[in-house]
């Protein structure tokens, strides 16, 4: 189990500072977010957040991992701050 907590914040703390980088750039979102890139010219806003959050259910849905409200509070100010 402490392994798979460890992955789990690993993952939450990614999502955390790819949001806070966003933040900090003080970005248009008037923009569309499929269009915008922050980091790369590769992938846009959204398939940034997408990927992650995708990757946090594909881990939950092939492990026994059950995230915790605490966990699930990080991911709901990450995405709407």
């Amino acid at each position: 189990m402490s392994n798979q907590l460890h992955i789990v914040e690993i993952l939450l703390e990614n999502l955390t500072n790819y949001c806070r980088i966003v933040r900090e750039a003080e970005i248009d979102f008037k923009v569309d977010r499929r269009k915008l890139h922050v980091l790369s010219n590769k992938y846009s806003h959204a398939e940034e957040i997408e990927e992650r959050l995708q990757f946090l259910k594909y881990y939950a849905s092939i492990s026994d991992y059950q995230f915790r409200k605490v966990q699930l509070r990080v991911i709901y100010d990450s995405l709407s701050n």
